[in-house]
C-alpha cells in the first residue's frame, strides 16, 4: 500500500503523525534506558577495576591471618559490584533488543489510524495468495503431477514454456510440497483453509475496529478511581488518587494493566473484559 499516493485529512494527518511520535517514543524511551543501563555497567565495572587493583594479582586469602575476615568480606564486595556490572550489561542489551523489535514491528495495531486501511491491503494480498494457489492447483490437476514421476519435471517446464505456469508458481509449489507426505504435487488443502481463515479473521477484525470507532469516549468514577474508555488511544485507563498498594497492582499486572508514566495511568487495550477488571478493583478499594 503507497500510503504518499493517498491524501488524508488534517485531522486523520494530525493523529497518523501522533500515532507515529508516539511509537517513535516507545523506541526512544527503550534505547534511553539502554543506553543509563550501560552507564551503570560501566560505573560499576570502573569500581571493580579500582577496588580489585590494591589486591596483588594471584594473592591468595591468607587463612589464619588477622586479615583473613576483612580479606573475604572486600572480596566478597568486590564480587557483588562484578556482579552488578554484569547484570546491568544485560539489561541494556536486552533494552536494546526491544527497541530493535518494536522499531522493525509491522503488526497492524488497533490504535493505529491507518488500521482499517492495511488490514483491507492486507486481505486484499491474501485473496491474491488463494486465487493463485486455486489457478496453480488446476493445473497440476490437468497435467497429473506426481511425486518421483520423471515425466514430471518435463511437464512443468513444458507449462512454463506454454505460460500455464511461471517460474514463481513452480518455485512456490516446489517450497510448498517439499515437506508434504502426499504423492500428488499441489498446494495442499490446509494451505487453503488457514488462507481463508487468515481472510475471515481479518475481516471480522475490520468489522470490530468500525464498530469501535462509532463509540464515544466515556468516564466513570469508582472510589476516587477515574476510568475512562479512551477510543482513540484505544486504551482503557485507570487514574489513581495516589499510588495504589501492593496488593493492588498486584491484581493490576494480574489483570493485563500496564502502568504509563506518559499517561499517568494504569492501562490495557479497550475490550469488554478491560473494563470488567478496571471496574472490579476499582470496587476493591472500598
Amino acid at each position: 500500500m503507497d500510503e504518499s499516493a493517498v491524501t488524508f485529512s488534517p485531522e486523520m494527518e494530525a493523529r497518523i503523525t501522533a500515532y507515529e511520535a508516539k511509537r517513535q517514543a516507545r523506541v526512544d524511551r527503550l534505547r534511553d534506558r539502554a543506553r543509563a543501563a550501560n552507564r551503570e555497567a560501566q560505573q560499576q565495572y570502573t569500581l571493580w577495576d579500582q577496588q580489585s587493583s590494591v589486591i596483588p594479582f594471584g594473592q591468595p586469602i591468607l587463612v589464619g591471618h588477622h586479615s583473613e575476615s576483612r580479606d573475604r568480606r572486600f572480596r566478597a564486595r568486590l564480587h557483588r559490584i562484578l556482579e552488578r556490572s554484569q547484570e546491568r550489561r544485560d539489561a541494556a542489551q536486552h533494552l536494546e533488543a526491544r527497541a530493535q523489535a518494536a522499531e522493525s514491528n509491522r503488526a497492524i495495531f488497533s490504535d493505529d489510524p491507518l488500521a482499517t486501511m492495511k488490514l483491507k491491503e492486507k486481505i486484499r494480498h491474501l485473496a491474491a495468495r488463494q486465487a493463485a494457489m486455486k489457478r496453480i492447483n488446476a493445473v497440476c490437476h490437468k497435467l497429473k503431477l506426481r511425486k518421483g514421476e520423471p515425466e514430471t519435471a518435463d511437464r512443468l517446464r513444458r507449462a512454463v514454456d506454454t505460460g500455464q505456469l511461471s517460474a514463481p508458481d513452480v518455485e512456490a509449489l516446489e517450497q510448498a510440497c517439499r515437506y508434504g507426505w502426499r504423492d500428488k504435487i499441489a498446494f495442499p488443502a490446509y494451505m487453503l483453509s488457514n488462507n481463508n481463515a487468515n481472510i475471515r479473521r481479518l475481516r471480522e477484525r475490520i468489522t470490530h475496529l468500525e464498530r469501535q470507532a462509532s463509540n464515544v469516549a466515556e468516564d466513570q468514577v469508582i472510589n476516587g478511581v477515574r476510568i475512562v474508555d479512551n477510543v482513540e488511544a484505544n486504551r482503557l485507563q485507570m487514574f489513581f488518587p495516589g499510588k495504589p498498594s501492593e496488593a493492588i497492582r498486584k491484581e493490576l499486572k494480574s489483570a493485563g494493566f500496564r502502568r504509563s508514566p506518559s499517561e499517568g495511568a494504569w492501562q490495557r487495550h479497550r475490550s469488554s473484559s478491560a473494563t470488567y477488571w478496571a471496574q472490579r478493583i476499582a470496587q476493591k478499594l472500598s
